[in-house]
């Protein structure tokens, strides 16, 4: 089981333990232990927001069959998420346009078997831009 993710389980096990807390039918002498945990629990267990995402993206429980406010706030999340993703993707794309015309116009100009220019500069060569291209993906 440690081997398996469970972020997705945090929510629904959370109101199962809360739920089972409700139950009326329990004797006189515990149904107010189980209404005090019942109540701490919900504020004792913290849900982050990384729990609400993996439900809501977990085949099984996407239709968040929870409260109406939780389910608003993991597709809110899930928005944002997509949302910064796509800007990430846009910002690298645009990032790699403007490193790919500047550099494809020298590529022809280099001398085939030097390593240095005439300036006395290292010539880097395609796969040297390259590798300095995937260094820059990366730290973005």
């Amino acid at each position: 089981s440690e081997k398996a993710p469970t972020l997705h389980l945090v929510i629904p096990y959370k109101q199962f333990l809360i739920n089972l807390s409700n139950d009326t039918d329990d004797k006189q002498l515990i149904f107010p232990v189980k209404k005090y945990i019942g109540e701490e629990l919900e504020n004792y267990w913290v849900v982050e927001d990384v729990h609400y995402v993996a439900t809501m993206l977990h085949p099984n429980l996407k239709s968040f069959n929870y409260t109406p406010q939780q389910k608003y706030h993991a597709e809110t999340l899930l928005k944002l998420e997509f949302e910064k993703h796509q800007q990430l993707e846009q910002r690298i794309s645009l990032s790699n346009n403007n490193n790919n015309t500047s550099s494809s116009n020298n590529i022809f100009d280099l001398p085939l078997l030097s390593h240095e220019s005439p300036d006395g500069e290292e010539i880097k060569t395609e796969l040297d831009k390259y590798m300095d291209n995937q260094k820059k993906m990366i730290k973005i």
